[in-house]
């Protein structure tokens, strides 16, 4: 197996031990999430720890300018990205992707937010990161939770 994809495999361990909890709240529609800082920050020192390079490439960018209710004007983005890891130990490398990212805004923002969506998604599908955390158990009668994963077959 390349390094690239024996530090993914590590990469993909350490998430699933320490999550990325849903710690942001959007107050208008009441629902928690996980932005994309959340994402940096937890895969950041995992990526670095293992040696990994993370190479974005975006494509598709379509962007459509739309007139306000007010009379302003605001940007949607539309985009894909694919995403190459490298290993800094031999120079192998993964792509992944692509991811899709879309957002809206009526300043400069719009592309930048699309490519965030994008990232984002690429981190949480990439390396399987839970929705949401198990605590206290299954309500299907499970009482323990499994903590060693094989995720060696998605990398074949």
């Amino acid at each position: 197996m390349s390094a690239i994809l024996k530090a993914m495999l590590a990469i993909q361990r350490d998430i699933h031990a320490i999550g990325v909890g849903k710690t942001r709240v959007n107050s208008e529609q009441r629902f928690n999430f996980r932005g994309i800082d959340d994402a940096l920050y937890a895969f950041a020192p995992l990526l670095s720890n293992h040696s990994v390079l993370l190479t974005p490439r975006y494509h598709d960018i379509e962007v459509t300018q739309r007139q306000t209710k007010s009379g302003g004007t605001t940007y949607n983005v539309r985009m894909q990205g694919t995403y190459t890891f490298t290993s800094a130990d031999d120079g192998s490398e993964r792509t992944v992707g692509p991811f899709y990212g879309e957002a809206n805004d009526g300043q400069d923002k719009a592309i930048s937010k699309a490519e965030s969506v994008a990232l984002r998604q690429m981190f949480f599908h990439t390396f399987a990161v839970p929705h949401e955390p198990v605590i206290g158990g299954d309500p299907d009668g499970v009482s323990e939770v499994e903590t060693e994963y094989d995720c060696s077959a998605w990398l074949a």
